[in-house]
């Protein structure tokens, strides 16, 4: 008996649910394009059998189960350490895993089901990317830890990176689930093809009647060469448009330094100094502003530079008439010697769930843009847009939509517990920078965190791992070029148009009726799904009793 045949007729769902747990773990725990498109090729494969057989219900909470555990196994270490007690962290991980499991499955399902129902083959071969990307896309917006909900990201986009500052962080959610669907259809070319020799030693593995039942949902074969030469295609200019990294000095840049803690030991070499997120705490307002006024004293006296001080403070609550109601935030103040008050003051607006947003509050005001004139000589200065946000901040995918310009530098202090979370929240400031074709320092001033300089012409390694002080020299084009992308403008309606344009352009090419609305019938779909009822029309693939 062939191995087809037993992973369609025998054991069909045992086989899938453990294919898509250990892929799960490979992609959640890589982040990288192959593990993760691999993974998503083995939802896609098992999509038919899913949908098409009985008790659909049983197999679906099945896969959601097998998935919920892989990705809980994957960050059960990082969890572990979150909160004070491990049991709690390990079921607030577990609940959210199941969640985002069984929106997985949701997906899978839905496109199973509305791919069966369009002609056009180019339609149905984009139809899942653009969906997958979407879905947890608008997962972000609602999450309280944005992107980092995400099933699978995609952290490490080999040869994609051009295209961010277009389409925006959506777009590696869709290559990956791209080179699924060309993966997929050809799995399933294997699966659903046997050869003459097994057709004469043993029943067919699909009957004729079943054969011609699937033809609609299998046009999508003739498409899948485009698709996978349009995904190579767009990896070109990768290899043409390499930013170079800029001279520290010449006619054309301007010098920025680093800068982590021990602000006195970098007085007169840093332009830029940087404290790691909540680095000290203010028990009042009165405390923050009196240290914030002996910080520009001292810059006056010894540095030209701006500096980046994080901070914790405690406030009283303005809607409370006593006064006895006290506010703790998470911020960061620019403070120079050039005013005698910080230039831009900003508090973080996404807290940790359960870790911080117990005993915190969040900022409702988006970051701003500070443009700092970076003293050159006597006679020179050279204006530098730097805006910034905090940590879990750079997890979601709107941090900067209300800028109206382009910063050059975004600072960026963090405070991680886990190694793995601190590799995640790094790929993820890397992803805002590209987004806006611009730079972020990030400063993590967790024990294992990682910290450097990403975005345009820079090294996608961290120059730090863990806690101590580092500089590093960068440059910065002059005349700046405030000018957003098309990401930073127009958000990620431009990727929507593109991606869901791909499957309207399949569409007009087969006709007005390009989709089988009228076979659809929510009340015996809603029957099949409990188990209690039968589609009426051929399943894709036969089953046995």
């Amino acid at each position: 008996m062939s191995g087809r045949h037993t992973i369609l007729h025998k054991q069909p769902h045992t086989i899938a649910n453990a294919a898509a747990f250990g892929t799960g773990l490979a992609a959640i725990s890589a982040g990288t394009l192959l593990p993760v498109a691999v993974h998503l090729a083995t939802l896609l494969v098992y999509g038919p059998l899913l949908l098409h057989r009985r008790h659909t219900s049983w197999h679906a909470f099945a896969l959601g189960l097998s998935l919920a555990l892989s990705k809980t196994i994957d960050w059960a270490v990082p969890a572990w350490h979150a909160l004070s007690n491990p049991a709690s962290s390990i079921a607030i991980l577990l609940l959210a895993s199941t969640v985002t499991s069984g929106i997985t499955v949701g997906v899978l399902l839905l496109h199973t089901w509305v791919r069966s129902r369009i002609a056009s083959g180019w339609s149905q071969v984009v139809l899942f990317p653009a969906l997958w990307a979407y879905a947890w896309y608008f997962v972000s917006l609602i999450s309280p830890i944005g992107r980092l909900s995400s099933w699978a990201p995609v952290v490490d986009p080999m040869g994609y990176e051009w295209l961010i500052p277009f389409t925006g962080p959506t777009l590696y959610d869709w290559v990956a689930a791209a080179w699924a669907v060309v993966i997929s259809e050809v799995a399933g070319l294997w699966l659903m093809g046997p050869t003459q020799a097994e057709e004469d030693e043993e029943t067919p593995l699909l009957s004729d009647s079943v054969k011609n039942a699937q033809s609609q949902s299998h046009r999508g074969i003739g498409a899948v060469p485009q698709l996978a030469l349009m995904l190579l295609a767009m990896t070109v200019p990768s290899f043409v448009l390499r930013d170079a990294r800029l001279p520290l000095e010449s006619p054309d840049t301007t010098a920025l330094r680093d800068y982590l803690r021990e602000s006195s030991q970098f007085w007169n070499i840093a332009d830029v100094l940087l404290w790691p997120e909540g680095a000290v705490t203010f028990e009042s307002e009165a405390a923050r502003n009196a240290a914030f006024s002996n910080v520009i004293e001292l810059l006056k006296n010894n540095s030209k530079a701006i500096m980046g001080v994080s901070y914790s403070d405690t406030s009283s609550d303005p809607s409370d008439p006593t006064g006895k109601k006290l506010l703790h935030r998470n911020g960061l103040a620019l403070i120079s010697r050039s005013s005698t008050e910080p230039h831009l003051m900003y508090y973080k607006r996404n807290l940790v769930p359960i870790a911080e947003s117990y005993g915190m509050i969040h900022s409702s005001e988006p970051p701003e843009v500070f443009t700092y004139d970076l003293q050159i000589s006597k006679k020179e200065q050279r204006p530098i847009p730097i805006t910034t946000s905090i940590c879990l901040d750079f997890a979601m995918p709107n941090t900067f939509a209300q800028l109206h310009t382009k910063p050059a530098l975004i600072l960026a202090p963090a405070k991680t517990w886990d190694r793995s979370v601190a590799q995640v929240m790094w790929e993820e400031a890397k992803q805002r920078a590209l987004e806006l074709d611009s730079t972020v320092l990030w400063c993590d001033g967790g024990t294992s965190g990682l910290s450097g300089v990403a975005g345009k012409g820079q090294d996608s390694e961290p120059m730090q791992i863990g806690e101590g002080s580092w500089t590093r020299g960068i440059g910065v084009e002059f005349p700046f070029n405030e000018r957003r992308t098309v990401y930073g403008a127009g958000g990620n309606a431009i990727a929507a148009s593109l991606f869901f344009g791909l499957i309207a352009v399949g569409m007009a090419f087969n006709g007005v009726n390009t989709l089988d609305w009228g076979t659809i019938n929510l009340r015996l779909l809603w029957d099949k799904m409990r188990g209690r009822g039968a589609d009426t029309r051929a399943p894709l693939i036969d089953f046995e009793e």
